[in-house]
């Protein structure tokens, strides 16, 4: 195999070779992640209405976090440069240009400059998208958001958004089950046989009609 490096590894009694990308064992972390003030707030503000649960509960939760905690873990993820080969790892971005990570429910926009030093720039609450794959993270994600924006009440839900797993997608934290207005009367399925046709609505492939 071609551009790989090479770790020798004990295996019952013998030798194997194990080849990886040069990328694996590359040591190109970013020496530093600043962040601008607007986009600390912005994750600060998320964290306590509960945006990042579960894995970081609001100040309110008995399990006590703080947003330097979170701050910093979004920190560390960024200065293992995520971005891909074709994207500019390792190297400076290019003029205006931001490279978006999902953290949690967030999405956190950032830069690296001529110092090779990254900056954060903005974090703002995944909306999440309609028109991905029904049943996909994104998908669930914006129906979802969709759910949060038509609520007269703030929405507690008792299960997060994950890939793939729609069951339960409605409960929430209270015990009961939302019950979503007519228009937003479609539930994901896990196939990708439903095509969206505005943001309000799902109609089935006229294959299914």
């Amino acid at each position: 195999m071609k551009n790989s490096a090479h770790v020798n590894a004990a295996h019952i009694g013998k030798e194997n070779s194990i080849r990886v990308p040069p990328w694996v064992v590359a040591d190109d972390e970013l020496p530093f992640v600043l962040w601008r003030s607007k986009a600390r707030e912005a994750v600060v503000n998320e964290w306590m209405m509960g945006t990042l649960l579960p894995l970081y509960p609001p100040p309110s939760s008995s399990l006590k976090k703080t947003n330097g905690e979170v701050c910093r873990a979004i920190s560390q993820v960024i200065a293992q440069d995520p971005r891909a080969a074709h994207d500019g790892r390792g190297q400076q971005s290019l003029g205006d240009v931001l490279f978006e990570i999902t953290f949690c429910q967030l999405r956190i926009g950032f830069f690296v400059d001529s110092a090779g030093m990254a900056q954060v720039v903005h974090a703002q609450r995944d909306m999440g998208d309609l028109t991905a794959c029904p049943g996909s993270y994104q998908h669930s994600l914006a129906l979802r958001r969709q759910a949060e924006a038509q609520s007269t009440t703030q929405l507690q839900w008792a299960n997060p958004v994950r890939e793939g797993e729609v069951d339960g997608l409605w409960d929430l934290a209270n015990g009961k089950i939302w019950q979503p207005p007519q228009n937003l009367d479609c539930m994901p399925s896990s196939g990708c046989d439903i095509k969206i046709d505005d943001a309000s609505s799902c109609n089935k492939s006229s294959n299914d009609r």
